[in-house]
């Protein structure tokens, strides 16, 4: 008997062939009406035509959209990254906007430059997908059930969750220390910072670093009891609490975008997998509203500002691209300097502590904003800004193929083992994070795994392995003393007898 997956196999194939088809067709359209700009728009809609491809043979091979996957979660990442700056470049038809980065003003806008680095973007996309999807393998998930943690489990992870925001609440009060802010107020946190002991300082960030674990542990847990309606309740009003904070504070726009993903990938996962166009649905009001949000922040900063396009405006994407942009024009004039070779094994001893360390431990963030003398921002350090410090296109393709190989590997292992709750909150761990291999450093990923949530699942083991010993040498205890009864009894004399 055939399996359903290999059942609709042609049907999904068929209708794969006819998005791509009718994807590339558009692309080409799109092309012949934009004859200027065509030149920043072709790799932007090379990006979403490989992004295409690499969703919809995942969804043919194993019969739903491939929404729980690190793999996806990757390419979205990279492909939103890569095409809404060159989108933004195109509609600015030649010149740089009033809105646009400043770093990028002092440049030419040369459109041929701008799309080359735009075709980097492709060649790292390309390297990665050759390889993860060998390695993953063709074998699909099929188990939508998972175990259930013990009780004290349960009752240890609630408690770290008001644990963690009675910390935040007791910095905000006490120093007025509040990491719930945009980056426009950058200046601001690290004015608070010093007023923070610093063992204080350290001891807290350790602890407010695992809340986005705990959050996972905590959907996964309201979302395996989805058919009782509390628990619905319960999750909705969460959710929607935390994007009304959002939209009221206008803070940190990350960490409630991560709870959504996550809150997306676990509904496909343990409710109900979605469709393709729910797929696409959600995914586009979520770049619109983080977009929007941003552009918000802005208008609140500077109200007497005319309201910018939000594409062409600087943005998360566009800084990610100036950063790497800037660092090749800079090598390119011989004004860069000497680089610390640091900067180049950055991902080697990311994981060791700088005090373990015998040589100082560089953040190439933080090293790039005082290159260039800018106070009060953070600018991040991607992939593409590593290329451009480093090989090039010769580094980006041996990133992707290594990249690649890791996730498609980690995806064919958590098929083996997806019932486990904790190995399949490590896997939507790693798949939310994904996006900052584009963002920071290829394997920064990694720093969040060891240190993030290795920590809580450790502590939530052990302390449960605590709580059954206790719970055993008391139930021991008693048992040992109703045993003392019962012999102290028997050895009574039988006083019917006796009389």
């Amino acid at each position: 008997m055939r399996s359903p997956v290999r059942t609709g196999m042609p049907r999904r194939r068929v209708q794969a062939a006819a998005m791509n088809v009718l994807f590339v067709i558009t692309a080409l359209v799109i092309l012949l009406l934009m004859p200027e700009e065509r030149v920043l728009i072709a790799p932007a809609l090379a990006l979403c035509a490989i992004a295409l491809w690499f969703l919809t043979t995942l969804w043919v091979r194993d019969g739903v959209p491939p929404v729980f996957e690190s793999g996806t979660m990757w390419m979205l990442a990279t492909a939103v990254y890569g095409t809404v700056p060159m989108i933004g470049f195109a509609l600015m038809h030649g010149q740089w906007t009033e809105f646009s980065d400043s770093r990028l003003q002092q440049y030419d806008f040369n459109r041929a430059e701008l799309a080359r680095f735009g075709w980097d973007y492709v060649i790292y996309t390309v390297s990665f997908v050759a390889v993860y999807l060998v390695a993953r393998g063709r074998r699909p998930l099929r188990t939508r059930m998972l175990r259930r943690p013990s009780n004290a489990s349960i009752v240890i992870i609630l408690v770290m969750l008001i644990a963690i925001e009675a910390v935040a609440v007791a910095l905000r009060v006490v120093y007025q220390y509040d990491l719930d802010v945009s980056y426009t107020q950058l200046q601001q946190v690290k004015e608070s910072a010093r007023q923070v002991p610093y063992v204080i300082l350290q001891f807290s960030h350790v602890i407010l670093d695992a809340k986005l674990v705990i959050q996972q542990a905590i959907l996964a847990l309201l979302f395996m009891s989805w058919r009782r309606w509390r628990y619905r309740a319960v999750l909705l009003l969460w959710l929607a609490a935390e994007v009304v904070s959002l939209v009221v504070k206008l803070g940190s726009r990350a960490p409630v975008v991560l709870l959504l993903l996550s809150a997306g990938m676990l509904y496909h996962r343990l409710v109900r997998p979605v469709t393709f166009r729910q797929f696409f649905a959600v995914g586009l009001i979520l770049l619109v509203a983080f977009l929007g949000v941003g552009v918000v922040r802005v208008m609140q900063a500077a109200p007497d500002v005319a309201i910018p396009n939000v594409l062409t405006a600087t943005n998360e994407f566009q800084a990610l691209f100036t950063t790497a942009y800037d660092i090749h024009k800079q090598k390119e004039q011989n004004v860069l300097g000497d680089v610390p070779w640091q900067l180049y094994a950055v991902d080697l001893y990311l994981l060791i502590p700088r005090q373990l360390l015998p040589f100082q431990k560089i953040d190439p963030a933080q090293w790039y904003v005082d290159k260039i003398g800018v106070t009060g921002a953070v600018f991040m350090f991607g992939v593409m800004a590593e290329a451009a410090l480093g090989l090039g296109v010769v580094e980006l393709i041996a990133r992707g193929l290594i990249l690649g190989l890791l996730l498609g590997l980690l995806h064919r292992w958590y098929v083996k083992h997806a019932a486990g709750f904790w190995l399949t909150l490590l896997y939507l761990f790693v798949s939310i994070w994904t996006y900052y291999t584009f963002r920071a450093t290829t394997f920064w990923f990694l720093y969040n795994v060891v240190y993030e949530f290795l920590p809580v699942m450790a502590f939530v083991k052990l302390t449960e392995l605590l709580v059954s010993k206790v719970r055993h040498a008391r139930n021991a205890a008693a048992q040992d003393g109703v045993s003392e009864g019962s012999r102290r009894r028997r050895a009574l004399p039988d006083t019917a007898a006796v009389r």
